[in-house]
């Protein structure tokens, strides 16, 4: 690496960002953080604020809510200080606290902070941006309460994606959102569009076994999805979300008590 410290900064970035992509998440994280001390110390503030967003992102596809929020929000803090709310990176960071809230069922910020990334107009140059937030945004109007609006718009985001390449984790979490919405409004046959957009995706991911046991409960077939959901409990490194084991055991856990084992 080169010794001059904004050089540093900036190849560590890159190398971050180059890791991210690759799935090397532990990799990508030390380098993001290297950068960052480098950028705290030098005051390269821009810089600063695209590793916030990078470690978002980062701690997101490796399930730590609690770090991606403290992440992206001093993204945020940093691009509103200085006037950079129109970059990509805030509304990267303003998608990462969009999904947060989502998860942690704070739906009026979700629909809230997608609404503001999408605002931005960034999102145009950027088709997984505007992805992420259209599907974060759908969701929340779903969970919301309006429910056939916010299935449509999960809909709507995934079929102007297409087929553009995109992060598993990425169209493991979206894919799972639209699903859950489609088989709750009764819409088997959309539930089943979302499973095959995924299956083409992932390969044989667990989330597409959480997804079909889903199915298979929500019709009383309470045996098939527990074989379901077993090929997952017994191979949790099947699945690309670690949020899914959560699905997973509530699922197991609500077949046992149909079938009246409630021990």
């Amino acid at each position: 690496l080169p010794v001059e410290p904004e050089l540093e900064a900036l190849a560590r970035l890159g190398r971050g960002n180059a890791r991210l992509e690759l799935g090397d998440h532990v990799g990508a994280r030390d380098d993001l953080e290297r950068a960052l001390v480098l950028c705290r110390m030098h005051g390269f503030d821009y810089l600063m604020m695209q590793c916030l967003a990078l470690l978002g992102i980062v701690a997101a596809v490796t399930g730590d809510v609690r770090a991606m929020r403290t992440a992206s929000s001093r993204a945020v803090a940093a691009a509103t200080e200085h006037g950079w709310e129109g970059t990509v990176w805030s509304a990267a960071a303003t998608a990462m606290l969009a999904y947060a809230a989502l998860m942690r069922t704070e739906t009026d910020d979700a629909e809230r902070l997608a609404a503001m990334g999408l605002a931005f107009g960034i999102t145009s140059s950027s088709p997984r941006l505007h992805f992420t937030l259209r599907a974060v945004h759908g969701a929340a109007a779903f969970d919301g309460g309006e429910r056939a609006a916010g299935l449509a718009e999960l809909q709507q985001a995934r079929s102007e994606f297409g087929d553009l390449p995109a992060g598993p984790e990425q169209v493991a979490s979206i894919a799972m959102l639209e699903f859950r919405a489609a088989l709750m409004l009764g819409h088997i046959a959309a539930a089943r569009t979302v499973l095959g957009w995924l299956a083409e995706r992932s390969g044989d991911a667990g989330e597409l076994h959480v997804m079909r046991a889903w199915a298979e409960a929500a019709a009383g077939r309470h045996e098939q999805a527990r074989s379901l959901v077993w090929h997952v409990l017994r191979r949790p490194e099947s699945a690309v979300l670690p949020q899914t084991m959560v699905d997973a055991w509530l699922l197991e856990a609500s077949i046992a008590v149909a079938a009246g084992e409630r021990p």
